[in-house]
């Protein structure tokens, strides 16, 4: 995707350098170049052509800026920006009203109880604590301005002492959603979308140290003979994809592949799931293969934000801006 000057327009983290067998993706780097960059460009035009997305995110970003402007080509010297206070308010009252959340557990078992109650109490502090609202805040901001918005998880090694989930925000000229998905009702939201695009950026350094396999054909492309300090501590970006493949029996495969132009730097399974799963002996005796997962499917680490949709797309069809 291009980088232009933002517009509302679409600009599209992290990589995997050793998979284990169960991560690998058994898909050929030009065959998914080739089916992730055709689903980019029918997605980009229709959003362009058809939706006009870019055009209005611009006409709503100037009216929560207060741009207003009179008949003509005359700009008003001062503005009484009810959209903005409007919009601000009504973010305000819903950020600040975080419902609770109830655990129950299993049976009547009480050490079962006691842990729901644990986990109970830890879900409610990590939901309703102010990093938390601040993110929802800045969602509903995107999703009023932009027609969508996402918040992303994913496995951070370096938060607490032994690595944590974090929720962050996307910018959303930097996500691009397939055009040909749908939002479902169950509230697991990126389910029915086949293609998540985000750009990503950070220092040639840290990318290399990522894709290490890729060093010498990112400095190849990049026209660098080695890395130098200032070079490897330049910014520079690349594509994070998130889609569902069908293997040949036609079982559902979601992986992640990193790139740059026409690179790939790395590509896995969702590595936030248990492909591989392990044995247990049952009650019986029998062989049990059990997998470490909380959702019976692989899904993509994007919340998105929707509730004013007619199906057309994954993108609002209406905000109330």
């Amino acid at each position: 995707m291009n980088e232009e000057p933002y517009q509302g327009e679409p600009q599209l983290t992290e990589g995997i350098s050793v998979l284990s067998p169960s991560l690998q993706l058994p898909i050929e780097d030009k065959d998914l170049l080739s089916i992730i960059n055709t689903k980019i460009k029918e997605s980009e035009d229709f959003y362009k052509t058809k939706l006009k997305l870019y055009e209005r995110r611009e006409t709503n970003r100037n009216f929560w800026l207060g741009k207003h402007y009179k008949s003509g080509t005359v700009e008003t010297n001062h503005t009484d920006n009810i959209i903005y206070q409007d919009l601000e308010t009504r973010i305000a009252i819903a950020a600040g009203r975080m419902p609770d959340i109830i655990t129950a557990p299993p049976d009547d078992d009480p050490q079962k109880r006691e842990r729901a109650k644990e986990i109970e109490k830890f879900l409610n502090i990590k939901v309703g604590n102010d990093t938390t609202k601040r993110i929802i805040k800045g969602g509903l901001r995107h999703h009023s301005l932009d027609f969508t918005a996402a918040i992303k998880c994913r496995w951070d090694k370096n938060a607490g002492e032994n690595g944590d989930f974090v929720y962050e925000l996307v910018r959303p000229n930097r996500l691009l959603i397939d055009h040909s998905g749908t939002i479902p009702y169950d509230g697991f939201t990126a389910d029915g979308i086949d293609l998540v695009v985000e750009l990503l950026e950070e220092p040639l350094g840290v990318i290399v140290s990522k894709f290490p396999a890729k060093k010498q054909e990112l400095f190849d492309r990049l026209g660098y003979k080695r890395g130098t300090d200032l070079q490897m501590a330049s910014k520079f970006k690349y594509q994070e994809c998130w889609f569902n493949w069908y293997d040949k029996q036609g079982k559902l495969v979601n992986g992640t592949c990193w790139k740059y132009q026409d690179i790939i730097l790395g590509k896995s399974k969702n590595p936030y799931y248990d492909w591989e799963g392990y044995e247990q002996l049952g009650e019986g005796g029998e062989v049990e293969e059990l997998y470490r997962n909380h959702f019976e499917r692989p899904r993509m680490p994007y919340i998105l934000f929707s509730y004013q949709n007619l199906g057309v797309s994954p993108m609002d069809d209406t905000t109330v801006t």
